[in-house]
């Protein structure tokens, strides 16, 4: 078969997708394309870039001069189809561009026999690091299992700096493919070339693969709650857990979310010694959380446990005592909304809607510029329903 031939079945068969082939054997071989393109999170000081493949594959990152091949215990990955790569900001930042190779994986085989190497395949990727002011980020939560319709309001919505993902983007984590759908999710938003930031809901805490979902999604250090700085942006990322008591016979013993809730107080209060959200650089500092707790204090007690509440409160008290935040970015409701909850420090901006009747998802366009928050709530399609201007 002329090369030419075999390059027309490769694009006959979708093979390739926008993946640029460097070896004709390896489309020939049906080594499949990735899922989407890659997502690169921030998590802490770092990014951590997320590739998901279609099948089992190797995968690696350059970054300038600079290669990256993960391994566990000195063995290259791929039973798991998302592959994770920590890159330091400020690398990254200043190379603007990365790429990645990937290639099919080869029959594991015993020692000294032949294994059969293919060819690996590679395409670049622009990166945009965010603007120290005007970032332009867009809110996403409650997707429930979707990719395709929330990509398209988000990709309606217009240009953005930042994609936030908040949370119960899985109905369930019933099945392993749902844990790749925050790295799918986000890939197809972004294209790769700008940073996402990542919150759980409480729905991945349900399922069979729960107890997996961190090998999955962004991390630090197996951790779901954590800081991130990017420019003149400071977040904290807090995991809410569930919306129902431990005991609640719907989960069937299978949750701790109290004790995951006093482990994260514990990571607020220590958090603040490092004072990593008063940096010179640092102009706006946002919490994000799936759950809008505040509005769970001291409210409905007698239907849920009281440390619940009770930890939720002292929450609030130490982000307003320590950090002085001033939004705090929520999805669960699934009802667009901005709320002054009494006593607590920061407006609460819920910027995701969910229509299950009609089945469509719709996000937030937050603008943060000259000490404002701008916020415009989206139609399905992304355009602009309703808008408002927070001062912080």
């Amino acid at each position: 078969m002329s090369f030419l031939k075999k390059w027309l079945t490769v694009l006959q068969a979708g093979a390739w997708g926008t993946f640029m082939l460097q070896g004709a054997e390896a489309g020939v071989q049906g080594f499949p394309p990735l899922k989407s393109p890659p997502a690169v999170f921030a998590v802490e000081d770092h990014y951590q870039v997320l590739v998901t493949t279609g099948k089992p594959s190797l995968v690696r990152l350059r970054v300038g001069e600079n290669f990256y091949t993960g391994h566990i215990n000195g063995v290259r990955p791929s039973s798991r189809n998302v592959h994770r790569f920590r890159i330091p900001m400020t690398e990254l930042d200043k190379a603007g561009r990365y790429t990645v190779y990937c290639r099919p994986l080869p029959v594991r085989v015993p020692y000294m026999l032949k294994v059969r190497i293919y060819e690996e395949v590679s395409k670049s990727y622009d990166f945009c690091k965010l603007p120290p002011d005007g970032i332009r980020i867009f809110h996403l939560a409650d997707t429930h299992g979707r990719i395709e319709q929330p990509a398209r309001n988000a990709l309606g919505s217009g240009n953005f700096d930042l994609l936030i993902l908040n949370g119960d983007l899985v109905e369930t984590s019933g099945e392993k493919q749902s844990l790749e759908n925050p790295a799918v999710l986000a890939g197809k938003i972004t294209g790769g070339r700008i940073p996402v930031i990542y919150a759980r809901g409480n729905h991945e805490l349900r399922g069979p693969w729960a107890e997996e979902i961190h090998n999955w999604v962004p991390q630090a250090d197996g951790k779901l709650y954590y800081e991130v700085k990017l420019g003149s942006l400071w977040c904290m990322v807090l995991d809410g857990g569930e919306d129902k008591t431990d005991t609640h016979p719907a989960y069937g013993n299978t949750i701790e979310c109290s004790a995951y809730r006093r482990e994260q107080l514990e990571f607020i209060r220590k958090r603040a010694e490092l004072k990593n959200h008063i940096a010179p650089s640092v102009r706006y500092r946002v919490v994000i959380c799936h759950i809008p707790f505040p509005r769970y204090v001291g409210k409905n007690a007698a239907d849920e446990e009281n440390c619940r509440f009770t930890i939720y409160g002292e929450w609030g008290e130490l982000l307003k005592k320590l950090y002085a935040p001033q939004l705090l970015l929520s999805g669960h409701t699934h009802k667009f909304g901005i709320e002054n909850e009494p006593g607590f420090p920061m407006p609460v901006v819920m910027g995701a809607r969910f229509d299950k009747k009609a089945d469509l998802v719709s996000g937030a366009r937050i603008t943060l510029e000259n000490d404002k928050a701008k916020i415009e709530f989206t139609d399905p399609q992304g355009k602009s329903m309703e808008k408002s201007t927070l001062m912080l």
